[in-house]
């Protein structure tokens, strides 16, 4: 990870992970300079939401945050997703880089970001994963069970159910 960190910041020089795999989900890794100055804090989404899905698999993506908790850069490491969808997520030139500037609160509350064409559902699985991820981090009650679904926001209703399954009765 390392190295894909200073991409975007040359002077790092080592990342100062938490002691245990549980407490790295619910906090961020510092990332220091040679002198050991803290420079940012990195955080991944997987494994904390790998659970979230694109079109047919998650996206480990990275954060970089500069120590006011502000996005200085976003990189996809790894995805499961398909392949083609991915990449054009990739061609995007403004949909990662939408994210750059934002505060943690801001992840938290994303609506405004626009989904890559052709590639909707793993664009949104990729901003849900990093709202899910962030809100872990958050420590004004603001969890992961408060966050509302970028790709479905309203949970079905029965008149739309119905049109499939005419005999439904409700929806659970």
């Amino acid at each position: 990870m390392l190295p894909v960190i200073q991409e975007v910041l040359p002077e790092a020089d080592v990342v100062v992970d938490s002691s245990t795999a549980e407490a790295a989900i619910e906090t961020a890794a510092e990332v220091r300079d040679a002198n050991g100055q803290a420079i940012a804090r990195v955080l991944r989404t997987s494994p904390a939401a790998n659970h979230i899905l694109g079109f047919s698999g998650p996206t480990d993506v990275l954060l970089v945050m500069n120590p006011d908790s502000k996005v200085i850069a976003v990189r996809i490491l790894s995805s499961r997703d398909t392949r083609d969808h991915v990449q054009k997520v990739l061609d995007d030139e403004h949909f990662l880089q939408s994210l750059v500037g934002r505060s943690q609160q801001e992840l938290l509350n994303l609506q405004d970001v626009d989904a890559v064409s052709g590639a909707t559902l793993t664009s949104y699985a990729i901003l849900e994963s990093i709202r899910y991820r962030v809100s872990k981090l958050s420590t004004d009650g603001a969890g992961p069970s408060r966050l509302t679904s970028l790709k479905f926001p309203e949970p079905p209703r029965l008149e739309d159910v119905s049109l499939l399954y005419s005999d439904a009765a409700k929806v659970e």
